[in-house]
């Protein structure tokens, strides 16, 4: 009987195949796990970090500014290490601001390009202190992961409950941010960032107008919508301003359209009617070089200038339009000043310290008539018999076809005035005067045709400016300065310009509108500089 019951025990090859069936059925439930455990994770993933809220919820429709910024960290977004955020005021420079903010919380790279992600929007109404300026980011799906890690610096974000709002403090209130399913909400205005969290569907920019904003622009690393409100200085300057630019290490370009509000439109109305973008003719190279064509003779050119010049001195546009008694020279010069033009072209060449007082030298070229020139000066009358060459009156003198106003000091406070090529060159400087005769009348023209064009070297500026200031400081002929306290400003300067070889505005006017284009070339060239200042 036993040996019957041993033939139906199990042998060791029965065990052993049980044994691996149910190592195999173990297997199969850790692998179910592991990819149930995987999908329930990316799930949750994708979950936690959906973009969940449109960047419209946090806009108020009245805004009066918008900028985007996309890639911010981009090689050459709005955070690159461009020199053309220092030469912004202090108060305009958001974001060095915020760059030096992320370096002084240790904040790496990576880290901050996923929390920015691909787009940046700020907006405001405050255009003077941007004080309630509202920093919104589109996260990546990493950054959103990461802010979420947020209690792992408690030192340098704190929680701030502010009724529910969840808000987060950065450093002791210097910077107050939030998050909305991906888009990170920061200001540096805890109560401008609970008034944008708190907005009424009624209160809110429509997507529509957000979706135009946010379109993709290309290769500009800045776009913005500027709409002043009536409380807004601004607000009688323009009635509306759009631009789009590009920075970057080599260069920097922006481009802006502006529509003039009434106020401002009517005081340049006699020199903005009529005007047509043209072809600009520049002086030769000079440190600041200023050509204009508004299709208007010189004389009505001035006269603008002149009210400008009044209202802004008078303070108030009902004041007498000469508050200081001084003569009205556009007036005793009209007959002349409406024969040239309408082109003209202004340098300003240098200082010569060697005067009896440091004085600019300046010369300019203006389009007009030869003949007509040559008839007016033979018209001017011989000195006085009891005269002498050196009194301040007008001379001309037909040997070398100049006139000039001899004043107290040397050669370099001598106006002079000769007919040059097609036009008239005018010169507070005797010697600057020959220099510029001895070159060929300018036939350069500026890249684009327009009605203003202006280019400004900062280095030259500082290489001329500096000497003469720390000999006017030596001798405290400079208020509140001393050589000590100028070097200190003239070092914060040099910092300042050293990198910028040029700055170059060229302005086109159609009626209220005005269009620009605003180019900085930086010292560093290389084939790179061209893509980045023509690149919007």
């Amino acid at each position: 009987m036993s040996e019957v019951l041993r033939t139906f025990e199990p042998g060791p090859g029965v065990q052993k195949r049980r044994y691996s069936g149910s190592r195999a059925k173990t297997r199969r439930r850790v692998w179910r796990s592991v990819v149930w455990f995987v999908i329930l994770a990316t799930g949750a993933f994708f979950w936690f970090t959906r973009d969940s809220v449109p960047l419209a919820t946090f806009v108020p429709k009245d805004i009066a500014y918008q900028i985007v910024f996309p890639r911010p960290f981009a090689e050459t977004g709005v955070m690159s290490d461009s020199p053309v955020w220092s030469l912004l005021p202090e108060k305009w420079s958001f974001p060095a601001q915020v760059k030096a903010l992320g370096d002084h919380a240790d904040m790496p790279d990576w880290l901050a390009q996923n929390l920015t992600g691909s787009l940046c929007h700020i907006s405001g109404n405050d255009m003077t202190h941007f004080s309630d300026a509202i920093v919104i980011c589109q996260m990546t799906r990493v950054g959103k992961l990461v802010e979420g890690a947020h209690w792992f610096f408690p030192k340098v974000i704190a929680n701030d409950v502010a009724g529910g709002l969840r808000l987060r403090d950065v450093l002791n209130g210097t910077l107050y941010y939030t998050v909305r399913g991906r888009l990170l909400i920061m200001s540096m205005s805890r109560d401008a960032l609970i008034r944008r969290l708190v907005l009424q569907p009624a209160e809110r920019i429509s997507e529509e107008q957000i979706n135009e904003l946010l379109k993709d622009p290309g290769s500009s690393s800045l776009r913005g919508l500027m709409t002043p409100r009536a409380a807004d200085t601004f607000s009688t300057i323009v009635d509306w301003a759009g631009f789009a630019g590009v920075a970057g290490e080599y260069g920097a370009h922006l481009k802006f359209r502006v529509t003039l509000a009434p106020p401002t439109y009517e005081r340049f109305a006699e020199l903005l009617e009529g005007a047509s973008p043209a072809p600009l003719m520049l002086p030769p190279e000079a440190i600041l070089e200023v050509s204009a064509n508004f299709n208007k003779p010189l004389g009505t050119v001035l006269q603008t200038i002149q009210k400008l010049w009044t209202h802004e001195t008078a303070g108030d546009m009902g004041a007498p339009e000469n508050p200081n008694g001084l003569p009205d020279i556009t007036k005793q010069l009209e007959p002349f000043l409406q024969m040239l033009g309408p082109g003209f072209r202004i340098g300003w060449y240098g200082i010569d310290p060697n005067e009896m007082f440091p004085v600019p030298e300046i010369a300019g070229y203006f389009d007009g008539d030869p003949t007509a020139l040559e008839g007016l000066f033979q018209i001017i009358p011989p000195l006085p018999p009891n005269a002498h060459p050196w009194d301040p009156i007008l001379q001309y003198d037909k040997d070398t076809r100049r006139a000039k106003l001899p004043l107290i000091g040397g050669p370099s406070i001598e106006p002079t005035f000769v007919i040059h090529g097609n036009g008239l060159l005018a010169s507070t400087s005797a010697p600057l005067a020959d220099k510029l005769l001895a070159l060929p009348a300018s036939q350069n023209e500026s890249p684009k045709s327009g009605n203003l064009f202006i280019r400004f070297r900062p280095k030259a500026c500082y290489h001329t400016l500096v000497p003469v200031g720390e000999l006017l400081a030596e001798q405290g002929l400079l208020k509140n300065a001393t050589k000590e306290s100028f070097r200190d400003i003239a070092e914060k300067w040099k910092k300042k310009t050293d990198p910028v070889e040029e700055i170059v505005l060229v302005l086109q006017v159609d009626g209220t509108t005005i269009t620009g284009d605003l180019t900085a070339t930086f010292v560093q060239t290389s084939s790179k500089q061209e893509s980045e200042t023509t690149g919007t």
